[in-house]
């Protein structure tokens, strides 16, 4: 992944600023789940591409 931002406020700023996507962040976002690997955080997690 190229560049995935921090996600605090001033970092998706900066980010969208210079040209990142929301995809891009979404991926990440999925990205640090599959990294963590702890199903016990999470209510409910709609699967990745599927409508919630």
């Amino acid at each position: 992944m190229t560049g995935a931002p921090a996600f605090d406020i001033a970092s998706l700023h900066e980010f969208y600023a210079g040209s990142g996507t929301i995809g891009e962040v979404i991926d990440r976002v999925f990205a640090r789940i599959a990294e963590i690997n702890d199903k016990g955080i999470f209510l409910h997690l709609s699967r990745r591409g599927s409508p919630s």
